[in-house]
């Protein structure tokens, strides 16, 4: 595995949280022409990338290195479920009793990395009613995240296991898990959901 070390800078003021991983396009109102929707999008992107680019500096001023050296250090480049994340049975009792839940983050080179960051999961049964949609929320912090990280030959990831919410249970067989990660050293968000099944009784 290619490890070029790795080392956390926080920026005060909040600290700019910038998603790399995409712009969402919001919905066009009707009567918006395509090409100003997509001069926007184009210029939103230029500026999320000046952005980029002025927090690689300022973490290099705060370092002492040149800006390009940043890029060789060992940063996230996309994140993925592990393929186990799945509901799972803990007691062994034949009824689920939550869901497992592994992370991986990857660098450029598609190897897996330990890094620094925050994690958000959320947990959606889409076919519930209205309002009774969103099971459970669970927030993981830098310092806490690293509690959840199993590195070995076959590991080397991020393992959750959370328990169903208290007084909540599934109504259908298939839940949705949303999850962001928020990477500490560039400020990266990446953004993935997973379609689970889970028995019901």
């Amino acid at each position: 595995m290619r490890r070029l070390g790795v080392f956390i800078v926080w920026l005060g003021a909040g600290g700019l949280m910038i998603g790399c991983n995409g712009v969402k396009k919001p919905p066009a109102e009707p009567g918006v022409d395509l090409e100003q929707e997509n001069t926007r999008l184009k210029r939103q992107i230029i500026e999320q990338d000046k952005q980029i680019e002025g927090l690689k500096r300022q973490l290099a001023r705060l370092r002492g290195m040149p800006s390009e050296n940043l890029d060789q250090l060992v940063q996230v480049e996309r994140v993925e479920f592990g393929r186990f994340t799945r509901a799972h049975d803990k007691d062994k009792d034949g009824f689920e009793d939550g869901i497992m839940v592994y992370l991986t983050p990857l660098d450029r080179y598609g190897d897996n990395i330990k890094v620094a960051g925050e994690v958000e999961i959320e947990l959606w049964d889409l076919e519930a009613a209205e309002g009774e949609r969103q099971m459970g929320q669970w927030h993981f912090g830098m310092e806490e995240l690293r509690k959840y990280w199993l590195g070995g030959p076959l590991t080397d990831h991020f393992k959750f296991e959370l328990d169903w919410p208290s007084g909540k249970r599934p109504a259908h067989e298939h839940l949705t898990v949303k999850l962001k990660f928020s990477e500490a050293l560039t400020g990266k968000v990446f953004e993935i959901q997973k379609m689970v099944e889970t028995r019901i009784h």
